[in-house]
């Protein structure tokens, strides 16, 4: 649109206009303004038109994410804003951002902006990054980016001055500056100068700018298990006339973690008393159990499915092969092998399949658990290992269940 009116005006009807907007708002006495040449407003118009730009906000996905994950997503920017016209301020408040700022407030165009209250930045409870307090120990960090601004300055002849405060965000929120006068978090006030502390805004000033951005969600150990909603975040400077969005609006959801116990229906399994053979691989014994898993929560990733997928895994003294057991007498000696199913079944020695259990600690998947017990049938079946030792033998197995 401003390139068409460029087109369209003749040069004279441009410049009343840039010299209204240069001059809006401002106290300064008419005795001290200095009219403006007909080649310095179109200067000021090819200035604003070639710095037009936009760049696409970011969004955070709904999750849902689990208390103390601690970062569980960031995204990269860069956010520029046109200066505005403001008057003289003497002296400023270090609240100002006259340098440029990141607000979850929408900014007005024309009008003044203030910083964030330095009362809504916080710690995360258990790590050394700050950001902005969404709810109990969920933060909105920036931990990278440069903020760049300009203004001017008039000394006592009423010479101006064009400062460039700037300052950084560190990898843990931290943001400092060595030449702005703020000391509010996201916030980049004026350049000090001891002839005048003051500050003034125009158009023809370069754009404050924000690179190599990014912002983090960090949810700590004691964030609430609810929906939260996500405000956007803005850059813009104390009066501009655009301003850039970093981040939309959009809401999360944070659930309790997946928690499950596990354990064997019967902790000891005793075949009895068996004829042994001197052929390998026979059936001795078969026991039938259950491995009982119980899962007060579980978290579907946001799948709507309220169920998860977890692992198991057993570990024991493996025989011969990692689908074996080792059953061993008090000496040591290997007088059978045991070998575990999950399944019913009526005990093989020879047949592999998928249901086999591995004593390797090699995690298998047990699908579509939900809230409440799961059962899982095992079947566990003596062999004989050829070598027809006689004697009383035991042997131990772990079962382990995760998630993610």
């Amino acid at each position: 649109m401003n390139s068409f009116l460029y087109r369209r005006y003749p040069q004279q009807k441009i410049c009343i206009l840039a010299q209204y907007i240069t001059t809006a708002g401002s106290d300064q006495s008419t005795k001290n303004r200095k009219p403006l040449k007909r080649y310095g407003c179109l200067f000021s118009l090819l200035l604003s038109l070639t710095n037009a730009h936009s760049y696409a906000a970011l969004t955070i996905p709904l999750g849902p994410y689990n208390a103390g994950q601690g970062k569980v997503w960031s995204g990269n920017f860069n956010s520029s804003a046109g200066p505005g016209s403001a008057a003289f301020v003497n002296p400023t408040s270090i609240s100002q951002p006259w340098g440029g700022y990141v607000t979850h407030t929408k900014p007005s165009i024309g009008g003044f902006n203030s910083c964030v209250a330095s009362s809504l930045f916080n710690k995360l409870s258990n790590q050394n990054v700050t950001g902005l307090r969404l709810a109990e120990d969920v933060l909105l960090v920036i931990e990278a980016g440069t903020i760049t601004g300009n203004h001017k300055i008039w000394a006592d002849d009423y010479i101006p001055t064009t400062y460039s405060p700037t300052a950084t965000f560190a990898s843990t929120g931290l943001f400092s500056s060595n030449n702005s006068r703020s000391t509010t978090p996201w916030c980049v006030g004026n350049q000090y100068s001891a002839s005048y502390p003051g500050a003034r805004l125009e158009p023809t000033l370069k754009r404050a700018t924000l690179n190599g951005g990014r912002v983090a969600l960090y949810i700590g150990p004691n964030a609430p298990s609810r929906s939260i909603t996500i405000p956007a975040l803005y850059f813009g400077i104390r009066v501009n006339t655009d301003f850039d969005t970093i981040l939309n609006t959009s809401s999360i959801r944070i659930s309790p973690p997946t928690s499950c116990t596990v354990g064997f229906q019967d902790q000891n399994i005793h075949f009895g008393n068996v004829n042994n053979v001197t052929a390998d691989n026979q059936v001795l014994a078969t026991e039938s159990s259950k491995l009982n898993i119980q899962c007060p929560v579980v978290n579907d990733g946001g799948n709507g499915t309220n169920r998860v997928t977890l692992k198991l895994a057993f570990a024991g003294e493996p025989g011969r092969s990692t689908d074996t057991l080792a059953l061993k007498d008090s000496n040591g000696s290997i007088l059978a092998e045991i070998r575990g199913d999950k399944q019913l079944a009526s005990g093989n020695c020879s047949i592999t399949s998928s249901s086999q259990v591995l004593f390797n600690n090699v995690s298998s998947n047990i699908a579509n658990v939900a809230v409440g017990t799961t059962e899982i049938p095992l079947t566990w079946t003596l062999c004989s290992n050829g070598l027809r030792q006689y004697g009383s033998g035991t042997a131990q197995a772990v079962a382990t269940v995760s998630w993610p």
